[in-house]
């Protein structure tokens, strides 16, 4: 098993943007093998968010994250 924590530091102007655009590419996750899945936004500031998967390997995560569906999804 691997866990898998991502960091977002979003400008003030584009959080909600962020937070509607990038949830569907946080639950893609299930879609590559992912047990469990997470996407939070920080209450103080509301600037940061974190993304969380648990995958039951490293290729699985590696899958996911270089396919061209979430490629899509960081171009936009």
């Amino acid at each position: 098993m691997i866990q898998v924590e991502i960091r977002w530091p979003i400008n003030p102007f584009r959080g909600e943007k962020f937070a509607t655009g990038w949830l569907p590419a946080a639950e893609a996750v299930l879609d590559f093998g992912a047990t469990h899945w997470s996407f939070a936004r920080a209450l103080d500031g509301r600037l940061d968010f974190i993304q969380t998967a648990v995958f039951p390997s490293k290729a699985d995560f590696e899958r996911y994250w270089y396919s061209e569906r979430l490629a899509e999804y960081r171009i936009e």
